[in-house]
């Protein structure tokens, strides 16, 4: 599958996330911004996020910065961009991300140089968002990493602060 194809792929689930109901989201604040820290590809490495959600609290953009540390090689610092598309719910709720983000880091064999390797990826996972603001999210999934050969995993376990309106 090119990754055009998978892109649509992604869009089409968004979509059909989106097409069903929110249980609960309609008398009960909302989401509006998330600000989350910790380890993960869409965070940037160890990095933070920061998310936007809109369509009702359905679906959100995130951008993240962090920093990689590599034994091996150089550690390197990265960023990312993410979509997500959420089930209803007023403090469990599911996802399904597209993403773009730092995938693999291949270093040579002499010297310190390295190559960095982004590229799309779908991940699948589970937020909670409490009534005070509390944020956990943990997720995972595939990329593909332009340059280089074969699938790679994604993966995603932060905590953070969730502002409602």
């Amino acid at each position: 599958m090119t990754a055009p194809q998978r892109c649509g792929s992604v869009a089409i689930a968004l979509v059909s996330l989106l097409a069903g109901p929110a249980e609960g989201q309609a008398l009960a604040r909302q989401p509006v911004v998330s600000l989350t820290g910790g380890l993960g590809n869409t965070l940037g490495g160890f990095g933070a996020g920061l998310e936007y959600y809109f369509a009702k609290s359905r679906v959100s953009a995130s951008l993240a910065a962090g920093y990689w540390p590599v034994e091996t090689c150089s550690s390197t610092l990265s960023g990312a961009v993410a979509l997500r598309g959420f089930t209803g719910g007023r403090h469990h709720r599911g996802f399904l991300e597209g993403s773009y983000s730092l995938v693999e880091i291949a270093c040579s064999v002499v010297g310190d140089a390295f190559e960095r390797h982004y590229g799309p990826g779908i991940s699948a996972g589970y937020r909670y968002i409490s009534e005070g603001g509390f944020t956990f999210t943990a997720g995972a999934g595939v990329a593909d990493p332009t340059g280089a050969n074969g699938a790679e995993a994604l993966i995603l376990l932060g905590l953070g602060y969730t502002w409602r309106r």
